[in-house]
C-alpha cells in the first residue's frame, strides 16, 4: 500500500493518467485484501479507502475508451462496495449492496457471455452473493425478489462454470445456488417453498458429486451441513413418513460433517453441528410417539451438552445461553414421554438449563429473551409439579407462577400482545393445577386468579383472529370449570362452542364428558354413538372414555336394559385387552358430579370405581365395578 502510494506521486492523472488510474486499481485491491484481515473498525476506514480508489481510476478508465480496465475497476469496487455493507447495518448497509450490485451489472455490460465467459460467469457469482446479502436486509416481496435474482445469477455463471471443465467452479456455485434458494424459499410459502427447498436439497447434492470427504474433507463437511439444513426444513413442513424420511437424511448429513468437523481439529465448527444436530433429532422427536420419541430427544440432549463442551460460559456467553435454551427445551419434551423418577428428573434438569440461561439474558439486557426463558422455566416448573405431591407440588406451582408473573412485566399486552396471552394462558393452567391440589379454602383464590389469566389470554386469542390460540385456551377455561370449580353449565356451553367450531374427536369428547355432568342423559347417549370407533381411530384412549360416559348416561336414562349390554360389551372389551381401561383422561369433575348426582345414588361407589379405574387404567378395577353394577341393572 505504501509502495503504490509512492507510486502515485509520479503517476499523476494529468502527467500519466493511464499509470495513475492502473495504480489506484492495485491501490484498491490491497485496501480491499487487508480490509478483510483487518478488525471491523479498522475495516471498514480500508474498504471506504478501496472504494474512493476505485472510482478514482474510474475517472480515467472509462467504458468508451478503456472497456475492459472499466469492468474490471467495476469488479472490484463492487466487491469493496459489498465487504464494507457485511459490516455496516440498517440503511447504509442496504444502500452499500444496492451500489455494489450496480457495479457488478455495470461490469456486465463489458463482459458477456459470448465475448469473455470466464469473467461473465465470476462476475454472475459476485453479484448473486451481492444480491444474496441485501436479501437479508430487506423483507417481504422486496427479500424474495432479490434471492430471486440471486439464484437466476447463479444459475447463469453455471452456464459455463460447468462440472466437466471446472468442477471446482461449478461446485461452489451449486452452493451458492443452494443458499439463494433456501432464502427465497423461506420468504415463500405452501408448494413453493417446498419445491425451493427441495432445489437447494438438489444443488447441494451436486456439489458433493465434487467435494468428496477423502480430497476436500472441509468443502464436503460444510457442504453436508447445509444439505442437513435444508433437509431440516423440508422435514418441518412436510409430514408423515416423508418427514422422518428427511430428518432422518438431515441428521446423516449432520452426523457425516461431524466426522470430518471433529472437537480436536474444528472445535467451533463441531459445536455448531452438535447443536445444528440436536434440533434436527428434536424436531424428528415431536412427530415421532413413546419409546421412538424419548430416544430421539435423549439424543438430541446429548448433541446439545455436546455443543456445551466448547460453548462455555466464560468464552462464548451468548452461544452458552441459546444452547443451554435448547437443552432445556429437549430435556422437557423427553421428560414428557419418560414416567416417575425419570420424568421428575428430567424436567428438574430442564429447569436447571433454563436457570443457567438467565445469568446471560438478563431483564435489563435482553428482555425479550429473558420473558421467554422465565416462560420455558415457568413450564419446567409446572411439569414438575404436575409429578409431584403435597407440599413439594405447591412450591413448585408457587415458582412457576412467579416465572409466568415475572415474564409478564416484559410481555405486556400493549408491547407483546401475543406473548402476552400464551404467558397468561400458561399462568392459567398453573394457578388451575395448583388450586386442584390445594385446600378449599387457598383453592378458591387460586382458581379465581386462573380464571382472570384464561380470560385475559381471550382478550388477544380471539375466535375471529388466532382460532389456533383460543381453541386450546378455551379448553382451559372449560377444563377449570368443570374439573375446577364444577360449574358444569359453564363448562359444557364452552365445550358446545368448541365441537361447533371444530368437530374433532378432542371437541366431541369433551362436550360428551359435559354432556353426562350436566344430566343431558339423553343427549349424551346419541352424541356417544355417533362417536363410533372410525371417528376414534387414531385416538385408542379416547374409545373406553366414550364406552364408560356412554355406559353411565344410559344408566342415568334409566335405559337399564341398553345400559347391561353396554355394561357386558365393557366386560368383554377388558377381558379381551386388558390394556382397554388405559385411558390417559382425568375425570376429576366427573367424579365429583357422580358422588353428588341423584341419578348415581344406587351403586354410587361402583360408578366411582368404575370411572376411577378408568382414570388409572386400572383394568382390575374396572372389571370389579362393572360387575358390582350388572345385578343393579337386573332389577
Amino acid at each position: 500500500m505504501q509502495a503504490f502510494r509512492s507510486a502515485l506521486e509520479v503517476f499523476t492523472k494529468t502527467d500519466v493518467p493511464q499509470g495513475w488510474a492502473n495504480t489506484q486499481n492495485n491501490l484498491g485491491v490491497t485496501l480491499l485484501d487487508e480490509g478483510e484481515r483487518g478488525s471491523v473498525d479498522k475495516a471498514v476506514a480500508l474498504f471506504d479507502q478501496a472504494i474512493q480508489a476505485c472510482r478514482s481510476a474510474l475517472e480515467v478508465f472509462t467504458k468508451a475508451d478503456l472497456p475492459q480496465d472499466w469492468a474490471r475497476t467495476q469488479n472490484i469496487l463492487g466487491l469493496a462496495l459489498v465487504d464494507e455493507g457485511e459490516r455496516a447495518s440498517g440503511d447504509k448497509a442496504s444502500a452499500l449492496f444496492d451500489q455494489g450490485v450496480q457495479a457488478y451489472r455495470s461490469a456486465l455490460e463489458v463482459y458477456t457471455k459470448a465475448d469473455l465467459p470466464q469473467g461473465w460467469a465470476t462476475t454472475q457469482t459476485d453479484l448473486g452473493a451481492a444480491l444474496l446479502d441485501e436479501g437479508e436486509r430487506a423483507s417481504g416481496d422486496q427479500a424474495a425478489a432479490l434471492y430471486d435474482q440471486a439464484a437466476q445469477a447463479d444459475r447463469s455463471a453455471l452456464e459455463v462454470r460447468t462440472k466437466a471443465d471446472l468442477p471446482q467452479a461449478w461446485a461452489e456455485t451449486q452452493i451458492s445456488l443452494g443458499n439463494a434458494l433456501i432464502r427465497e424459499g423461506e420468504q415463500a410459502s405452501g408448494d413453493k417453498t417446498a419445491a425451493l427447498f427441495d432445489q437447494a436439497a438438489q444443488a447441494y447434492r451436486r456439489a458433493l458429486e465434487v467435494y468428496t470427504k477423502a480430497d476436500q474433507p472441509g468443502p464436503w463437511a460444510t457442504a453436508q451441513c447445509d444439505l442437513g439444513a435444508v433437509l431440516d426444513d423440508e422435514g418441518k413442513r412436510a409430514s408423515g413418513d416423508q418427514a422422518a424420511a428427511l430428518f432422518d437424511q438431515a441428521v446423516q448429513a449432520f452426523r457425516g460433517a461431524l466426522e470430518v468437523d471433529t472437537k480436536a481439529d474444528l472445535p467451533p465448527a463441531w459445536a455448531k453441528t452438535q447443536r445444528n444436530l440436536g434440533n434436527v433429532l428434536g424436531n424428528e422427536g415431536e412427530r415421532a410417539s413413546g419409546a421412538q420419541a424419548a430416544a430421539l430427544f435423549d439424543q438430541s440432549v446429548q448433541a446439545f451438552r455436546g455443543a456445551l463442551e466448547v460453548y462455555t460460559k466464560a468464552d462464548l456467553p451468548e452461544d452458552w445461553a441459546n444452547t443451554q435454551d435448547l437443552l432445556g427445551n429437549a430435556l422437557l419434551k423427553e421428560g414428557g414421554w419418560a414416567g416417575g423418577d425419570k420424568a421428575a428428573a428430567l424436567f428438574d434438569e430442564a429447569a436447571q438449563a433454563y436457570r443457567s440461561v438467565l445469568e446471560v439474558r438478563t431483564k435489563a439486557d435482553l428482555p425479550q429473551d429473558w420473558a421467554n426463558t422465565q416462560n420455558n422455566l415457568g413450564n419446567a416448573l409446572e411439569d414438575e409439579g404436575e409429578r409431584a405431591s403435597g407440599d413439594q407440588a405447591a412450591a413448585f406451582f408457587d415458582q412457576a407462577v412467579q416465572a409466568y408473573r415475572s415474564a409478564l412485566e416484559v410481555d405486556t399486552k400493549a408491547a407483546l400482545p401475543q406473548d402476552w396471552a400464551r404467558t397468561q394462558n400458561n399462568l392459567g393452567v398453573t394457578l388451575t393445577n395448583e388450586g386442584k391440589r390445594g385446600s378449599v379454602d387457598k383453592a378458591a383464590a387460586l382458581f379465581d386468579q386462573a380464571e382472570q389469566a384464561f380470560r385475559s389470554a381471550l382478550e388477544v386469542y380471539t375466535k375471529a383472529d388466532l382460532p389456533q390460540f383460543w381453541v386450546p385456551t378455551e379448553t382451559n377455561l372449560m377444563g377449570l370449570y368443570h374439573d375446577g370449580t364444577f360449574q358444569y353449565a359453564d363448562a359444557f356451553n364452552i365445550a358446545k362452542e368448541l365441537a361447533d367450531f371444530g368437530p374433532s374427536a378432542d371437541n366431541r369428547m369433551n362436550l360428551l364428558e359435559t354432556e353426562l355432568t350436566g344430566a343431558n342423559f339423553q343427549e349424551c347417549i346419541q352424541l356417544a354413538a355417533k362417536l363410533d370407533d372410525q371417528a376414534l381411530a387414531q385416538q385408542k384412549g379416547y374409545m373406553p372414555v366414550r364406552d364408560v360416559i356412554g355406559f353411565a348416561c344410559l344408566w342415568g336414562a334409566r335405559e337399564n336394559a341398553a345400559a347391561l349390554a353396554a355394561d357386558q360389551r365393557l366386560l368383554a372389551k377388558v377381558q379381551a385387552d386388558p390394556s382397554f381401561s388405559q385411558s390417559g383422561w382425568t375425570f376429576a369433575g366427573t367424579l365429583h358430579f357422580l358422588s353428588a348426582s341423584p341419578a348415581f345414588a344406587p351403586g354410587r361407589a361402583s360408578w366411582i370405581g368404575l370411572f376411577t379405574a378408568v382414570q388409572n387404567g386400572d383394568s382390575a378395577g374396572m372389571t370389579a365395578a362393572l360387575h358390582q353394577l350388572e345385578p343393579l341393572l337386573q332389577q
